[in-house]
């Protein structure tokens, strides 16, 4: 099994993102490049609220009550992330870092990444960059800069091996539940790991899924734990960081 890439640099990077959302893959674009991250390769997203049918959403349930719209939001962003995990299988690459498009990285992640990447254990299959951790992790090292996940959602930037792609695919089949949350039975086998602090965040954006503007920046256990202060900064591992918004509503 390999272990984890010693570096960012080079992977194979995919962004899932909706045709009409040009704004928030403009914004994404530049950021990576100015932090010399790979240029993602741009998976057109399918939006669901545009294309589900009664059928595709007679079995697909959120885990909280909402209208239809958002039910086949979340439906779109299944079926797109399932479709990219299905291509990055094809394609065969030991790593992959697949990200959504309101994705923002830690200025210092470089550095941050590499740090983590020493002390992975080698039966590392999958890497939340990007998440809400549902279940308190278990930490690795004394330092507890790496995390064991046992449950995540919100994923907003992983790194997927070749090994575990095919059981995330199985574990989202058949299509009930956000993917996030169809892959838990995965985290639970103990190989998913998390750089602490997250190395990823979400800009706040107008979400195609909820059709409303969201705040994400840091969640746990489902409820926020750092809030943007007045001037708009986040302290980001001992660091004041800036997440700029995604402005423009699609």
């Amino acid at each position: 099994m390999p272990k984890v890439p010693a570096t960012l640099t080079g992977l194979p990077t995919y962004a899932v993102s909706l045709e009409h959302r040009t704004d928030r893959w403009e914004l994404l674009a530049s950021h990576m490049a100015d932090l010399e991250l790979p240029a993602p390769v741009r998976w057109l997203g399918v939006n669901g609220p545009a294309v589900a049918t009664d059928q595709d959403l007679a079995s697909y349930r959120r885990n909280a009550p909402c209208g239809r719209a958002t039910l086949a939001g979340c439906w779109g962003s299944n079926v797109s992330f399932t479709r990219l995990m299905e291509y990055v299988q094809e394609q065969g690459h030991e790593w992959a870092l697949l990200l959504e498009d309101d994705a923002f990285f830690h200025p210092h992640v470089h550095a941050r990444y590499a740090a983590f990447a020493e002390r992975v254990p080698e039966d590392a299959e999958i890497v939340m960059l990007g998440g809400c951790h549902q279940l308190p992790p278990m930490p690795v090292d004394p330092d507890s800069l790496v995390l064991r996940g046992m449950r995540m959602t919100c994923c907003t930037g992983y790194l997927v091996s070749r090994q575990v792609v095919p059981k995330l695919l199985a574990a989202n089949t058949p299509r009930r539940k956000p993917f996030d949350v169809m892959w838990w039975p995965v985290h639970l086998e103990g190989h998913t790991y998390a750089p602490n602090p997250q190395l990823i965040v979400q800009r706040t954006s107008h979400s195609d899924i909820g059709g409303r503007v969201v705040t994400r920046t840091f969640r746990q256990y489902g409820r926020y734990v750092e809030r943007p202060d007045e001037q708009g900064l986040i302290d980001w591992g001992g660091v004041r960081v800036h997440v700029p918004s995604t402005t423009v509503v699609g």
